[in-house]
């Protein structure tokens, strides 16, 4: 006869499926790029008036940023820049 399992108790392979899962999530989820202009939009309310986008941009530009970048990456020099979020 066969043995009975306790119900309560998850098997191994139970338990390597709810990992694998656990792994799925955090590998499905690619960091998004966003273009400059998009993210300017979204941080404009943050950065003092007085600086202008287009010198941002230029700055931005001269430390060989593209077009397109993840939204941490413009933050990053935003902030060695000199504003602070």
């Amino acid at each position: 006869m066969a043995k009975r399992r306790d119900k309560k108790a998850p098997s191994l392979k139970d338990n390597i499926k709810a990992m694998e899962k656990k792994n799925r999530k955090v590998v499905a989820k690619p960091a998004e790029l966003v273009s400059f202009d998009s993210w300017f939009h979204i941080r404009k309310e943050k950065i003092p008036a007085h600086h202008i986008k287009e010198i941002i941009w230029s700055y931005f530009k001269s430390v060989g940023l593209s077009k397109k970048e993840l939204v941490a990456t413009y933050d990053n020099m935003l902030i060695k820049y000199g504003i602070k979020l």
